[in-house]
């Protein structure tokens, strides 16, 4: 049993090196995207003064300072709005894990139109997991490019590094 799954983990070493490569880029992304708007979703809900303010009661009274949690402010609907990026994160996730390219792309567009929507409120700490993820849609290649053949018509003059 442990011979067969080393010899396929060789096999696997001695493939396409390039699609391999490529695709840790692209798990690395997704991974780097959910704990990224984890630890946003989580620091937004939980940071003890993202509100401060000042409270006048007025008639002499002193004024007070006050230091407040998004949550405590805005109450616990607030929650929903700071999960929706992780979730989305872990779609996005889950979607490389399982190869569907469409959805890893379309998870990104959504992230992405939520940051910038979002943009005045909390858009701004989720764009390094967007970021993440767009470096994952672009780190996806379905196969390495490989310069044309030297008898083929359609090569054309340009020359080829590889």
């Amino acid at each position: 049993m442990a011979r067969s799954i080393a010899g396929s983990l060789a096999e696997q070493a001695r493939g396409d090196k390039g699609q391999i490569l490529l695709m840790r880029v692209t798990r690395i992304g997704a991974i780097c995207s959910l704990l990224l708007a984890s630890a946003a979703g989580l620091g937004l809900a939980l940071w003890p003064c993202a509100y401060r303010g000042v409270e006048a009661a007025g008639g002499g009274v002193p004024e007070r300072q006050f230091c407040e949690s998004l949550v405590e402010a805005n109450g616990m609907s607030v929650l929903g709005v700071l999960v929706l990026p992780v979730g989305l994160a872990g779609v996005g996730l889950v979607a490389v894990r399982s190869r569907h390219r469409g959805v890893l792309v379309v998870v990104m567009v959504v992230l992405v139109a939520f940051c910038v929507l979002a943009l005045a409120s909390v858009g701004l700490v989720y764009l390094p997991a967007a970021v993440a993820l767009v470096i994952a849609v672009v780190g996806w290649r379905h196969a390495p490019s490989l310069p044309p053949a030297a008898d083929d018509p359609s090569a054309g003059e340009g020359t080829w590094d590889i």
